[in-house]
Parts: C-alpha cells; sequence; structure tokens
C-alpha cells in the first residue's frame, strides 16, 4: 500500500436516496447525508458541514454560506511532497420528469504560487462534474488561475491567495429524465505540494426549466392610393343680332351663361401589413483540446476540451504503434467540458506505461462540419 501514489478513503455516509430527489442538496440538515465523501491520503483533506461566516483568505470578501443555515466545504490539504491531494463529495441522483434543470451554487478559496504557464495540476482548483451512467463526462465547470483567473479576486494583494465568489451553475438534463446520474465536486491542491484550496458547494437542487420568449419584429407597411377628378367649366354663349325695321321693333333676348361643375374625389386606401422578421446570427464553431493533466499520470487522465456551442463529442485513445484502445462517445456543452480516462483498455484492463495520443472529434449540429484536435498522455505505473 505504501508503494502506491494515492490512497482513496471513501467514506459512504447515507444509503438510501429518494428516486427524484437530490438527498440534502442544499445541505440544511446539517450534516452530509446522502453523499459518498473520498479523501487522498495525504495532508489531511476534509470534507466538513459550515455555517455562515467569513471564508479563510478572503480579508472578510467571502460567506462560507450562499443561503440557509449551511453549506458544504472541501479541503483540499497541503504538504510538502510532491504529489497531488483532493476532496470529493459526490452523489447519485435520478433526473425527474419535468424539474430537468440541475441548479447548485459554489464558490473556492484558491492558493496559486506555483502555476507554471498553462499546466493543469501545477495549480490548485475546484471541478464541478455531472456523469451518466457509464461515467461518461456530460458536464463539467473547473475554476483555477489558469483557464479563468479573471474571476477571481485578490482581496489581500502581495499574498498567494484569491477567491472565487458564489457562482450559480444551471445544468439542462431533459435528454436525461428517470437516469441515474453521478454529481461530484472536487477541490484539489497542487502537484508540487505545499499549496491548498477551498471548495465551498450550496443550494443543489432539480428545477423546472424556464420556458422561453419569443422575440420577433412587426414592420409595419401602409399603402395610399389618391384618386383625383379635375373640376372644369363649360360655358355657352349665344349671340342674337337685333333686326330693325321701319314698322316694326325688335327686343333681343339673352340667354344666360351657366357653368358646370365638377368636384375632384380624393379615396385613400389605408390597409397596414404586419410582417414579422426574424434574425439568425450565425455563430462559428470551435472544437479545441487543451490538454490531458496530471501529464504524466499514474491511474488516470482528465482530457479537457472546449466547445463554442453543444455538440456530439467521440474522443479515441490509441497507442504509439497506432493501436485503439479506448473509445467513448459523449455530449459536450458550450464552454470547457473534460473526459475522465481511467487508463484502461477496451476490455476495462490497465492499460501499460508510454505515451497514448488521444484523438478528439466534435460535429458542429448547425453546419455539420467535423472537427479534429489531438493531444497526449503520458501513462507511467
Amino acid at each position: 500500500m505504501g508503494k502506491l501514489s494515492y490512497l482513496v478513503l471513501s467514506i459512504l455516509l447515507f444509503t438510501p436516496v429518494s428516486s427524484y430527489a437530490l438527498v440534502n442538496g442544499d445541505f440544511e440538515t446539517g450534516d452530509l447525508s446522502g453523499w459518498t465523501v473520498s479523501l487522498s491520503l495525504y495532508g489531511g483533506p476534509s470534507v466538513s458541514i459550515v455555517s455562515p461566516g467569513t471564508a479563510l483568505w478572503t480579508n472578510g470578501g467571502l460567506n462560507m454560506v450562499h443561503s440557509g443555515k449551511y453549506a458544504a466545504m472541501l479541503y483540499s490539504g497541503v504538504n510538502d511532497s510532491y504529489h497531488a491531494d483532493w476532496a470529493r463529495i459526490e452523489q447519485a441522483v435520478t433526473v425527474p420528469p419535468g424539474q430537468n434543470m440541475l441548479e447548485m451554487w459554489f464558490a473556492a478559496v484558491i492558493n496559486f504560487n506555483h502555476f507554471s504557464g498553462g499546466v493543469y495540476g501545477d495549480d490548485t482548483y475546484v471541478l464541478f462534474e455531472v456523469l451518466d451512467p457509464v461515467g461518461g463526462t456530460i458536464y463539467s465547470q473547473r475554476f483555477s488561475s489558469f483557464d479563468n483567473a479573471a474571476a477571481l479576486i485578490d482581496d489581500t494583494p502581495g499574498d498567494d491567495w484569491k477567491y472565487l465568489p458564489w457562482q450559480q451553475i444551471t445544468v439542462p438534463l431533459s435528454s436525461y429524465e428517470n437516469q441515474t446520474l453521478t454529481v461530484r465536486y472536487t477541490a484539489y491542491d497542487c502537484n508540487f505540494g505545499g499549496h491548498f484550496s477551498y471548495g465551498y458547494i450550496d443550494d443543489l437542487r432539480f428545477v423546472i426549466p424556464p420556458s422561453p420568449t419569443p422575440t420577433f419584429t412587426v414592420s409595419p407597411t401602409i399603402t395610399e392610393t389618391h384618386t383625383i377628378t379635375p373640376t372644369f367649366s363649360v360655358t355657352d354663349t349665344y349671340t342674337v343680332t337685333p333686326t330693325c325695321t321701319p314698322s316694326y321693333t325688335a327686343t333681343p333676348t339673352f340667354t344666360p351663361t351657366y357653368t358646370n361643375t365638377f368636384t375632384a374625389t380624393i379615396t385613400p386606401t389605408t390597409t397596414p401589413t404586419f410582417t414579422p422578421t426574424f434574425t439568425n446570427t450565425p455563430v462559428p464553431f470551435v472544437f479545441k483540446i487543451k490538454g490531458s493533466f496530471p501529464n504524466p499520470s499514474v491511474y488516470n487522465s482528465h482530457i479537457v476540451y472546449y466547445l463554442s456551442r453543444d455538440a456530439h463529442v467521440t474522443m479515441q485513445v490509441f497507442d504509439v504503434s497506432g493501436e485503439k484502445v479506448r473509445f467513448n462517445e459523449m455530449e459536450g456543452y458550450g464552454g470547457y467540458n473534460e473526459w475522465f480516462w481511467d487508463a484502461s483498455n477496451h476490455a476495462v484492463k490497465p492499460v501499460a506505461s508510454g505515451v497514448f495520443i488521444i484523438k478528439g472529434t466534435a460535429v458542429d449540429p448547425i453546419y455539420g462540419g467535423k472537427y479534429i484536435d489531438w493531444c497526449k498522455a503520458a501513462i507511467t505505473k
């Protein structure tokens, strides 16, 4: 046992769970009922229930509880050995029909003095995951100085500590109704030892997803048609010339002049036409594998990749001879995702030490293009 780099201590705190519920998802019972706690052996990692109060190393900037009386705190541990320690809680949950949106809040306090330019594991971090029934990653969200340092707050300039304020995460799971998934939260320290992290989690529950609100633009069109009838006058003139003789006197007769008047008529037509206009802005598709960590690894690797929007993803593992040793398909979500490879082959047997090629393929669900990226993972036994 002493030759193992890591020894996992798993504590099952509560076995029975309801069919459609997160047991103590908001921790208001004041304990860890329903959660399985896993701790690496070295450095003293721990998981505990905390009450409202100021989190360490935040100079009063972070309350350990988001709402209510209690929350869970994960302490990754600290030591002087060159390996990473961690603390984890996880729970198997069944997605209820209708209430298929998973919500939760989490925060973290991170010490990252050993950050060395983009290698996961060289710094402390926290990781939230949702896994499908066979262990594939449905959703993952990591916070560290590597991929989102801008979200961290430095409340005491000059020291090695920063903290992440309470963040809300929502995970749509409509395609997984009545399926049993695993919800997992982990706090990691760094590979070098001597630095550690605190992870806080609260208000974890299933809710009814909001209904989408349609948006459209109405542009009225008004057409007017004017009919103009001109006005004109007609004048008839009659001239009478009198005839005079010595015997008779003639009296002239005058016919009056008359005018016929025609009035113009204007008939407007005002029938508005409303035409909805829908505007779709195409978003370019991006698929990028960020790398494998820790690398090299003893027992498993975390393959981190980025998607600009939800897409179907295939991960394949090849040895240096080109032989395929592992294959997995999953649904990735917009943002950073993670696929967990336990360093085993198709027969679920551990692979030998060596360098392995990870090939990732993503299909754009809108335009149908196929995108491929690669990385390497070293396994050392």
